[in-house]
């Protein structure tokens, strides 16, 4: 249970670190940070970058649901489970993904968000599998 619960708050914790500025833009010789919201939106941006930031996006918040479910009924279908499974790992494939397409677009929260995925990838094969 302790453990379920520290799972759900590093993953409120990747989500977080979408609304702090994770990616900047040059413009002339004006440099913004911009949120990783406003990244997804922004055509500042490669549309292959904005697109797995919007899957990352999705994928952590129906994860913190199926989280949060698991919390309430104490197990999960297993249908779900195999969903959230193959959810994962193509959000670790994302997370990869969003260091090549926005690789030099990408600061510091960035790069938090995408050591976050890979911890929370790496807990869930490490303490949540049978």
């Amino acid at each position: 249970m302790r453990k379920l619960f520290l799972y759900i708050v590093l993953q409120l914790a990747i989500l977080t670190t979408f609304f702090f500025p994770g990616f900047t833009i040059t413009k002339g010789d004006v440099t913004e940070g911009v949120i990783g919201i406003e990244a997804i939106v922004r055509s500042d941006f490669p549309w292959i970058g904005r697109f797995v930031l919007l899957y990352i996006l999705l994928s952590v918040i129906f994860h913190l649901l199926t989280l949060i479910y698991e919390l309430v009924k104490r197990t999960l279908p297993e249908k779900l489970d195999q969903t959230l499974t193959v959810i994962l790992t193509l959000q670790m494939i994302a997370g990869l993904l969003v260091v090549t397409f926005m690789g030099t677009f990408t600061h510091f929260f960035g790069f938090m968000m995408i050591g976050l995925i890979l911890l929370s990838i790496f807990t869930k094969y490490k303490y949540f599998k049978a």
